[in-house]
């Protein structure tokens, strides 16, 4: 299947975030000690569900460097530079049905696939992780580079496996008080951070259960990375090692953009 961001859509994600742009500096300007966080709406607490699922964790790269200062200004700044990089992120992984279970500020973990085939998600998880660097070097670091930002640099992790969602907190509550949202655990949650934070700069690293159920004509684009010291194994046997691997899949954004096929960029 074909990434997503055909012209179309690649044109209508790049007015978005300009038209964004102008109300973003204003509410930068406008930011007051104090302001309080929106509640969410009342839900149900307590309940859980058992899925197999691919996990997503989106890390933006070098972030602790851009909040070292506590300058307003810079600060500002880095709050715009985080509401034109993460809405963009979220819109790709909405656009494939996925859940983001977590926003971390400077990334997001996101649930894709409980009600597809592991196949299919697989694939649609490869195809998010393509589309999200397409998005990012391709229409927001142009544009944050206009607004005299840096461009921003990320790795993504990718994990598939069974785990356990569930709505944790209390049904109401402020910013002053506990709330509740929905919270994914198990090995592949585990697994999926775990990856990410082992990526390197603009790399998509994932877990051996999407690589082995990768479409076919992708596996040419897998590295092994597994590290040397690496506890993750099938069962409890030592010898078999849950690998992972480097997906080096990219979008030739020119292709993508005249409607063509994805391709490798080297």
């Amino acid at each position: 299947m074909p990434v997503r961001t055909n012209r179309v859509v690649a044109s209508a994600m790049r007015a978005t975030l300009r038209d964004s742009i102008p109300s973003l500096i204003r509410r930068m300007d406008a930011v007051a000690t104090g302001r309080a966080t929106p509640s969410l709406e009342s839900m149900t607490i307590g309940s859980g569900r058992k899925v197999t699922a691919a996990v997503i964790f989106f890390d933006i790269c070098g972030f602790t460097q851009l909040t070292n200062s506590d300058d307003p200004e810079t600060l500002k700044r880095t709050l715009l530079l985080l509401n034109c990089v993460i809405p963009a992120m979220m819109r790709v992984l909405y656009r494939y049905g996925a859940y983001v279970e977590k926003n971390t500020g400077d990334g997001l973990m996101a649930v894709l696939g409980v009600e597809t085939n592991d196949t299919v998600t697989a694939s649609h998880a490869l195809e998010i992780a393509e589309e999200m660097f397409f998005v990012l070097h391709g229409i927001v670091n142009p544009e944050l580079v206009k607004l005299g930002l840096q461009p921003v640099r990320a790795r993504i992790g990718i994990d598939m496996g069974q785990i356990l969602i569930s709505r944790i907190g209390v049904p109401n509550g402020t910013s002053a008080h506990e709330r509740n949202s929905l919270t994914a655990v198990g090995p592949a949650a585990n697994r999926a951070s775990k990856i990410q934070g082992m990526a390197g700069v603009n790399e998509v690293w994932v877990g051996d259960s999407i690589g082995r159920s990768a479409p076919k004509e992708k596996l040419a684009l897998f590295d092994c990375v597994t590290p040397a010291v690496w506890n993750w194994t099938y069962g409890n046997n030592p010898q078999n090692r849950y690998h992972c691997w480097r997906y080096n899949g990219r979008v030739d954004p020119l292709a993508t953009l005249l409607g063509g096929p994805t391709q490798l960029i080297q």
